[in-house]
């Protein structure tokens, strides 16, 4: 909806999430994730955010606004309900709204869906690397 739009360009310009390089969103998350399923909580992610923007120079309003919309983002991916997401789908879809082009962003989450570093995805990488980015899209 047109409210859904004028909210995300809120949350890009408040945030200045659009001059954040994706590489660093994907490293900070990673980052904050588990290591044994590279999965992360909503705790460890708004973590993750506040270090990639300058959320202490927000204002009351606008911190309320900026944790409002990246825990809805967050509760895209989080279909179970369990607090705890795929690290690589969400910081994936999360760089579709950073820095750079459609391109480069794609072969940086192509990246990290390829494990095994055979520039190549198995139908089921293919699957989570189509849903990090339809789920952003929608959310």
């Amino acid at each position: 909806t047109g409210s859904d739009i004028s909210n995300v360009e809120n949350l890009l310009i408040i945030t200045d999430f659009v001059n954040i390089d994706p590489e660093m969103v994907h490293s900070t998350l990673i980052g904050k994730s588990r290591e044994e399923d590279l999965t992360i909580t909503e705790s460890s992610f708004f973590e993750g955010v506040q270090e990639l923007i300058d959320f202490h120079s927000l204002s009351e309003n606008e911190k309320v606004f900026v944790i409002t919309c990246f825990g809805n983002i967050f509760d895209m991916y989080d279909r179970k309900g369990t607090r705890r997401v795929s690290t690589q789908k969400l910081s994936s879809g999360l760089s579709f709204l950073a820095a750079g082009n459609k391109s480069g962003k794609l072969a940086l989450a192509f990246g990290l869906f390829d494990r095994d570093e055979r520039e190549e995805l198995s139908r089921e990488q293919m699957e989570h690397f189509l849903s990090s980015f339809l789920t952003a899209i929608f959310a």
